[in-house]
């Protein structure tokens, strides 16, 4: 059995102790390779820095695909990220590590030297507000569909609660209607009023608990480790348990 995690920079593990901005290893002390050793199982990440939503999606279902020819078992964590991300094929080299695929953000500075004129091209043209809450919500379905088609247990959270800010948009509704949110972990509201009151992401429910914090705004380690204390009994009940 294997956990197979999915997400961004926060799952890749960004800014721990043991992670190497020039290695492609991941770290095995983000909150989800921290579950899998709690739980006694194998642990394959294929998160990325900077992914997209439809990146998680198409790594996560491909790391899947990997693990069944190697007749093991796949179980799924994936971590859902901010929303303004779009993963793209191209025809030439991306200088990604994926190449030909490659994201590309809203953030100028994330975009490499060989996408840049076609993300300026997008963000000019496309209606981003909407079309980025439809490429969440499409990926989400997507996954989960391919993850019960399949028999695979799984549990989902996110960076941000931002996913789901336009759950209510009568354009959107059916696609989340889809959603099981019996399979999601949230982390806990705040108290206060000026922080997330409603069930936050990992990434904002560290910040606003005031975590260490690294200079590129990874959460460290006593972030990780705390949340995998609380996600454990989720994990346990969905994943786990499902498989003994």
């Amino acid at each position: 059995m294997i956990l197979v995690a999915g997400g961004d920079s926060f799952v890749h593990g960004n800014e721990l102790s043991d992670w190497v901005m020039t290695s492609p290893r991941d770290s095995h002390l983000t909150f989800t390779a921290l579950l899998a050793s709690q739980a006694g199982i194998e642990y394959a990440s294929c998160a990325r820095p900077g992914n997209a939503n439809d990146a998680i999606l198409r790594m996560t279902v491909n790391k899947c695909e990997q693990v069944k020819r190697e007749n093991k078992l796949p179980v799924v964590v994936v971590a859902w990220t901010f929303v303004p991300r779009f993963e793209f094929p191209f025809e030439y080299n991306t200088d990604s590590p994926d190449s030909p695929f490659a994201t590309i953000s809203i953030y100028e500075n994330t975009n490499r030297r060989p996408v840049k004129d076609f993300a300026r091209q997008f963000f000019t043209h496309v209606n981003i507000d909407w079309f980025q809450h439809f490429n969440t919500v499409k990926s989400i379905v997507m996954l989960q569909t391919y993850l019960k088609a399949n028999n695979i247990p799984y549990m989902f959270t996110a960076a941000d609660n931002i996913v789901f800010s336009y759950k209510d948009d009568p354009q959107l509704q059916a696609y989340w209607a889809m959603v099981d949110f019996d399979r999601w972990y949230m982390f806990p509201a705040a108290d206060e009023p000026w922080n997330t009151v409603a069930p936050r992401g990992f990434y904002q429910w560290a910040v606003e608990n005031k975590y260490p914090i690294g200079p590129d705004q990874h959460p460290l380690e006593q972030a990780h480790q705390d949340a995998a204390a609380l996600i454990k009994g989720k994990f346990n009940e969905l994943v786990k348990k499902s498989v003994e």
